[in-house]
């Protein structure tokens, strides 16, 4: 990798987080750096494959074609962590709870039990982080304790993961052949390059992808579904699909109310990328999500009202559980060599070389990385137990949402459940209602502890395994990919704590992020962990055993569907459905019924032929949309503040 390449690489990253700043968190029209994959990412790829289509001597530069995919993995990588749930939720969760203390809460008595390493404690700084500083120089030296300490802990979670996705790579890629399509799409997208029959890479469709009139009409799609609903937000009489219908807004009645939410929303971008995914996975999800609605109708048909019910986190969370024990118990020969091999009781595994990591350092470097965290966590006020329940519950979301983008390509990163995992430890941890001294340390640091779970950790691990495979379909050497992983993850850091401390001293936390006087939506999930621990603080809080009863029942539905997938090979149901549909099923059900329908159509009418041909055009639609309303509405948006009162787009 030439300093050239770095260079533009590292600019177009500064560009990205530029753009993140302006679109998503000052102007909040486009959450662009949301995607999956990333829209800058895809920008700047389809940006440098057009610069290849119009340059004679790049047209089929191998060279060229490497260096674009090595860029688009540092976009991919780097530009995220100036998005919306990394330091757009840490700095809320460390700033918050002294600067919303009132006489009517008790904010101020749990700010005493906070360690000063962890969160910054001037009341100056505070204030003007939510109120901005009127020209005054930024407070840097006031951050600084706590922003080692926070960009310690990333980098030791990052490379964790790293070390975690790297064991369990070969397991996934050569005995269970999972197709990682995110990836397939990049290479395919890169620019045309010679001789990819010959070095051993397959494409997605026959040709490069830009140079297939189908993909235009696909794109041509995504054109009109955006200008149209761009058009009605400035001028009402012209008719347009909208971004989703409340379909459950017609249910007002009981028991037919039971059935909601029933939303029907308007994602090209997961149609488009929906086609890549399997079809029982498809069919699973939202058959699902369906059943999950029936199962709230008829407890309201039957009298029962439960609040909560069918408690759809919670059982993503068991669903995720059993993923993950199947998981562990699929690669339990590889798992159990790579232990031998580290602790030096077996043989160097013969094909450690072809890994982008060496199975002893991945073996050792995770290791560390989860001692190091559980240490954090004690360090800061967590019982051991409590420290290693929580470092658990994360690297197994953050691996189980890694094998779905790598199992199924799913275009989203919530599909996990973020919230319940720190949802789950309150749950079983009864609270007397009278918290003092240890104790109600002990809930406080929780409480700040449980941003992490809101953090983008998961999707920094997915892109990492990702990026590992890019560089095994281009057989780059493994340090190349480790060096432009290493690179991605420090400037990324850096780029997005610099853009929102910049963002928030300049305007004021209090007007970012879509907030008017109060904060946005990150501010106030922070304040509403904060007010989730008054209630503990001052009433009784039993063990919810309803909750801990629907995991019970997410683990052993999705436990049953693995037994019964490796009995019966045509068995319909996929056990990912049930994790996909009761994470996030409210946004993704519709969307991927519409590509299960579709796909299903294409290939009942014309075979594997057909269905090779019909991928051009989703995939156009795809990357228009994420060209158009990401990219060029996000541009638009991010120096335009009627947009962001007209239309804004998310991307999650």
């Amino acid at each position: 990798m030439s300093p050239a390449v770095i260079i533009l690489g590292l600019g177009l990253m500064a560009a990205g987080s530029y753009w993140e700043r302006e679109a998503s968190l000052v102007a909040h029209t486009c959450q662009v750096a949301e995607g999956t994959p990333p829209v800058p990412a895809i920008t700047g790829l389809v940006l440098l494959a057009a610069i290849a289509g119009l340059w004679p001597r790049l047209r089929h530069s191998e060279r060229w074609r490497r260096d674009s995919l090595l860029i688009y993995i540092l976009l991919a990588i780097g530009v995220p962590l100036s998005a919306a749930n990394v330091w757009r939720q840490l700095l809320p969760a460390v700033t918050s709870l002294s600067y919303f203390a009132r006489p009517e809460n008790d904010f101020l008595e749990f700010a005493r039990y906070l360690p000063s390493w962890l969160v910054p404690t001037d009341p100056e700084v505070l204030r003007t982080f939510y109120e901005g500083l009127e020209g005054r120089p930024l407070p840097w030296v006031a951050w600084v304790p706590t922003l080692v300490t926070w960009c310690s802990f990333f980098a030791v979670y990052s490379l964790s993961l790293l070390c975690l996705v790297s064991i369990f790579r070969r397991p996934w890629a050569e005995h269970e052949r999972l197709t990682f399509p995110l990836v397939d799409l990049a290479v395919q997208l890169a620019p045309e390059g010679r001789g990819e029959k010959a070095s051993g890479v397959t494409s997605l469709i026959e040709g490069w992808l830009l140079r297939q009139p189908l993909f235009w009409a696909g794109f041509a799609a995504a054109a009109v579904f955006n200008i149209t609903n761009v058009l009605h937000a400035f001028s009402p009489q012209v008719a347009a699909m909208g971004l989703g219908y409340d379909f459950g807004a017609l249910f007002t009645q009981r028991p037919w109310n039971g059935l909601r939410p029933m939303y029907f929303a308007f994602r090209p971008e997961m149609v488009g990328l929906g086609y890549l995914v399997p079809t029982d996975v498809l069919f699973s999800t939202w058959v699902f999500y369906l059943v999950l609605r029936v199962e709230n109708f008829v407890a309201q048909l039957m009298g029962y009202d439960i609040a909560g019910f069918p408690f759809e986190w919670p059982q993503g969370t068991g669903s995720y559980a059993a993923i993950a024990v199947f998981t562990v118990y699929a690669a339990r020969r590889h798992l159990a060599a790579v232990i031998r091999s580290a602790l030096g009781l077996g043989p160097r595994l013969s094909h450690e070389e072809e890994e982008a990591l060496p199975y002893r350092l991945a073996f050792w470097g995770f290791v560390l990385g989860f001692v190091a965290m559980v240490g954090f966590c004690r360090a800061a006020g967590l019982s051991l137990q409590m420290g290693l329940a929580y470092v658990t519950l994360s690297f197994m979301a953050a691996l189980i949402y890694s094998r779905v983008r790598a199992q199924t390509g799913v275009p989203i990163s919530y599909c996990l459940p973020r919230r319940d995992v720190y949802w789950l430890v309150f749950d079983l941890w009864p609270s007397p209602g009278s918290l003092s001294g240890q104790r109600l340390k002990e809930e406080v640091v929780f409480g700040l502890l449980t941003v992490i779970n809101r953090m983008t950790f998961p999707q920094v691990a997915a892109l990492e395994l990702e990026s590992i495979r890019i560089g095994d379909r281009l057989r780059l050497g493994r340090n190349v990919v480790l060096v432009v992983i290493l690179l991605a993850l420090c400037v990324g850091w850096a780029l997005g704590g610099w853009t929102h401390l910049t963002a928030y001293y300049s305007y004021g936390a209090n007007v970012m992020d879509g907030g008017t006087t109060e904060g946005g939506w990150r501010t106030r999930q922070a304040r509403m962990q904060w007010e989730r621990l008054q209630t503990r603080y001052t009433s009784p809080v039993p063990i919810n055993w309803r909750q801990t009863g629907a995991r019970i029942a997410g683990f052993s539905v999705t436990g049953a569907l693995i037994l019964l997938r490796s009995k019966f090979l045509r068995f319909p149901l996929h056990p990912l459905g049930l994790a996909l549909a009761s994470t996030f099923g409210y946004h993704t059900w519709f969307p991927l019924f519409v590509a299960w329908m579709l796909k299903t159509i294409i290939l009942r009418l014309g075979g594997p032929r057909l269905y090779r041909r019909a991928m051009a055009p989703f995939l156009g639609l795809a990357i228009g949309h994420f060209l158009l309303a990401g990219a060029a509405w996000g541009l638009f948006g991010a120096f335009n503040e009627e947009a962001a009162k007209r239309y804004l787009v998310w991307f999650a």
